[in-house]
């Protein structure tokens, strides 16, 4: 038995490694069909079966055939080239560099070593470093054409060391004289800008530009600044052709930036302004015209801002260099020169177009700065002014003029603030400025609305920055006048007049930024004149004519307002300008009354106008039906009620105050009818406010007819009749928290009749009250058996 396992094993193996040679043949025909080869048919060993096992199943035939014939349909794709080769980036390109380097360090490490030994003279170093220098250069030259730059490095090589080298001579080893130095580095560089014109090389050009500012620094060892002004100019001239040959702009920008930085020593020296400021405009211009030459096809700066920020750059230096009088009329040549450069320049038009505005904008810009400080005030003022009439009488500059007026109103109102910060100025010539300065604010925004731009914005944003001015200039011109008793009084009136002239534009253009300018104008007025009339002694007649003015400007901009506001805005817009209109005339009239000392006092004249102005917003919202009026007459319902708690009165006044406050208080809560309907929560603050009002009228009543001693049963039958109406308008209405507050005055007045009136008043009015009230208590609970007006189910 265990033998026949065994055969039955070694079978299955055998069997095993049949399969294994038939795969391993299939697949060797695959790999010599993609390498093109025939195919020789190898014969597939036959091994007998064994009789005591069962033959496996057959291989499927067709298989591999089928899978032969995907693969012609679908031939293997070549092999994918490498994207990049990183040990010939290493080789080719990195080396060489970190050999230059290296070789440098060595020249100079050896050079320094032979010295201190002393077996090298310095003569003998001198030449060395000449020929090594040169070896370079001819090597570099030879091998010119190979790839990734190598000869050019080896000819930088050489080029770097010729200075390291002339500059070693002349400062070290004293072998010759500065000049000689500053002729071979001349020298030197006027060859490496030439090197790098023929060979179309970037380094080369910075390499020559660089050494050539080398060179002209040099002789200011010796405070020879003239000739480095013209050795300076020197190198620009050529670099600035070589940038306009080769098309460089960005070399162009370079030349500049060099050359900027390279004149600060120059700056900062004693010689006359005009070679500094020369020096400085003429190597600025040439490399701006160079670069706008070169920036023909818009690549390196395509919106055409680096010619304006250089010139506005030099500007600036040249201003620091000279900014009295005469540095106004440099600055002139400065925009005439760029006007010129602009003019001569074929460049892109949008590059040309800029640089016109540069030319323009600086000496707008700066050369006021030169004058004094009224002067240069004064000239921001007139070429704000100067540039809104010019855009208004051209229109293709209408737009560049609006930015151009706008520009110098704020470069005015920065100068403002800086000469009234450090020295303010008299307050004539400071009211003149102000005026100005509003007429410039004025028309730039003007001719920036007629040039296309937003209307709105432009509006607010001008109006916000004036009314601030007109604010100063009310405190500089009224201030201890006739007419205003100090500067916070001065303030409001002139912004008084402001919200006026913004009412004005608000009903001619029914813009929301005119409106919004309007009501911020009468805010900051109607604060100023409060702080004027708490912490200041104003004139009973200023502030009866100003709260007038003020009140009528509250009345004129409210059907304006709401007229150009939002839909969504009108109610609150209405609402919270009749609030205002009545408050103000609340002021006015207490003024009024203050006047006259054999008048009413101030307070209930108060009371009562807030009263009065309540009524009359409740009829108005009775026959509108305006939510915005039932707001108005409640809030003024409030003042009154204010007022009429915040002075102590006679039986008289309080009689006539609290009457008032009542009337106020029926029509607000008439008015309010509509609005508890939707929102029957209302009626509670109603009930609870009307409690306590009558309450308080019945009890003024009584003590104005000096009935003292029914104060207090005076008070029980005030409840009972207010619980009576309470149940009759509850019904009436279908109004249940009316009726809820109806058996809450009930439950109070019975508590009161029991605690405090059975013990303190006669038998008559003690059955007089009980009988009335339990009629009242009857008759309201037969009305709810009976159901004639049938109560809002709970």
């Amino acid at each position: 038995m265990a033998r026949e396992r065994i055969d039955a094993v070694e079978d299955r193996l055998r069997e095993l490694e049949r399969r294994l040679e038939i795969i391993d043949i299939r697949l060797r025909s695959v790999e010599r069909w993609r390498a093109g080869a025939p195919e020789t048919p190898r014969p597939i060993p036959q091994i007998r079966p064994v009789e005591a096992v069962p033959a496996p199943p057959p291989v499927i035939p067709g298989r591999w055939q089928r899978f032969e014939e995907r693969l012609a349909h679908h031939p293997e794709s070549p092999p994918q080239a490498p994207t990049g080769d990183t040990e010939y980036d290493i080789g080719a390109k990195l080396l060489p560099k970190l050999g230059a380097l290296l070789v440098l360090g060595a020249i100079l490490y050896f050079v320094a070593w032979g010295y201190s030994a002393g077996w090298i003279t310095k003569p003998m170093i001198f030449t060395g470093e000449i020929l090594f220098c040169l070896a370079f250069l001819g090597v570099g030259q030879w091998r010119r054409s190979e790839r990734e730059q190598f000869g050019q490095i080896l000819t930088g090589i050489g080029s770097f060391g010729l200075y390291a080298s002339f500059a070693g001579g002349h400062l070290a080893q004293r072998l010759f004289s500065g000049e000689v130095l500053v002729v071979s580095f001349m020298a030197l560089s006027l060859g490496n800008l030439g090197y790098g014109l023929w060979s179309r090389s970037r380094a080369f050009f910075a390499i020559g530009l660089l050494g050539g500012f080398a060179a002209a620094l040099l002789p200011m060892r010796e405070d020879k600044t003239t000739l480095n002004a013209i050795l300076h100019l020197a190198i620009v001239a050529p670099a600035a052709l070589i940038a306009v040959r080769r098309k460089w702009a960005d070399m162009a920008g370079a030349l500049w930036l060099a050359s900027a930085l390279a004149l600060i020593p120059l700056m900062e020296t004693s010689i006359p302004w005009q070679i500094r400021v020369g020096t400085l405009y003429v190597a600025s211009l040439a490399a701006v015209a160079a670069y706008l030459h070169a920036a023909t096809k818009n690549r390196f700066d395509p919106q055409g801002f680096l010619a304006p920020v250089m010139l506005f750059v030099t500007g600036l230096i040249g201003l620091a260099v000279e900014h009295n009088r005469p540095g106004a009329m440099h600055l002139v040549l400065l925009g005439a020169g760029s006007a010129l450069a602009a003019f001569a320049a074929q460049a892109v038009p949008l590059h040309r177009d800029r640089t016109f505005v540069a030319a323009i904008a600086i000496p707008a810009t700066l050369a006021p700065v030169c004058f004094e400080r009224i002067e240069c005030l004064s000239i921001y003022i007139s070429l704000s002014l100067l540039a809104a009439a010019v855009g208004m009488a051209v229109r293709p500059l209408r737009m560049r003029a609006a930015a151009f007026a706008g520009v110098e109103f704020v470069l005015a109102t920065c100068a403002y603030l800086v000469i009234q910060s450090w020295n303010p100025l008299a307050a004539s010539a400071e009211a003149w400025l102000l005026g100005g300065l509003m007429a410039a604010g004025a028309a730039s925004a003007y001719v920036a609305v007629k040039s296309g731009g937003p209307e709105q914005p432009f509006t607010l944003g001008a109006m916000a920055i004036l009314m601030p001015f007109v604010g100063r200039l009310g405190v500089v011109t009224l201030t201890g006048s006739s007419v205003s008793a100090s500067p916070e009084f001065a303030a409001a009136q002139a912004l008084t007049l402001f919200a006026i002239a913004a009412i004005l534009l608000t009903a001619k253009t029914r813009w929301i930024s005119a409106m919004v300018a309007m009501w911020a104008s009468f805010a900051v007025a109607l604060g100023a004149y409060a702080w004027a009339v708490s912490f200041g002694d104003v004139p009973s007649v200023q502030d009866a004519v100003l709260a007038g003015v003020l009140t009528l400007t509250a009345v004129a901009g409210l059907p304006v307002a709401v007229g150009a506001a939002a839909a969504d805005f009108r109610k609150a817009i209405s609402g919270s300008a009749g609030i205002l209109v009545g408050l103000m005339l609340m002021r006015f009239f207490c003024v009024l009354a203050s006047m006259r000392p054999d008048g009413p006092a101030p307070w209930l004249v108060a009371c009562l106008v807030a009263s009065g102005y309540s009524v009359a917003a409740a009829v108005v919202s009775l026959v509108r039906k305006s939510d915005a009026a039932t707001a108005v007459a409640w809030a003024m319902f409030a003042a009154a009620g204010i007022v009429y708690m915040s002075e102590a009165k006679s039986p008289a006044l309080e009689m006539a105050s609290m009457s008032g406050l009542f009337a106020s208080f029926l029509a607000a809560s008439a008015a309010i009818k509509r609005q508890a309907g939707r929102e029957p929560q209302i009626w509670h603050v109603v009930a609870l406010l009307g409690w306590l009002v009558f309450a308080r009228w019945f009890s003024a009543v009584l003590v104005w007819q000096d009935s003292y001693s029914y104060a207090t049963s005076g008070l029980t039958v005030a409840w009972i009749l207010y619980a009576l109406a309470l149940l009759s308008l509850g019904f009436a209405l279908r109004a249940r928290e009316l009726r809820y507050w109806s058996f809450a005055v009930m439950f109070a007045t019975v508590s009161k009749i029991l605690l405090f009136d059975l013990a303190n008043t006669s038998t008559p009015f003690r059955v007089s009250v009980l009988l009335g009230l339990g009629l009242l208590m009857l008759g309201g609970g037969y009305w709810y058996i009976r159901g004639r007006h049938t109560p809002t189910p709970i």
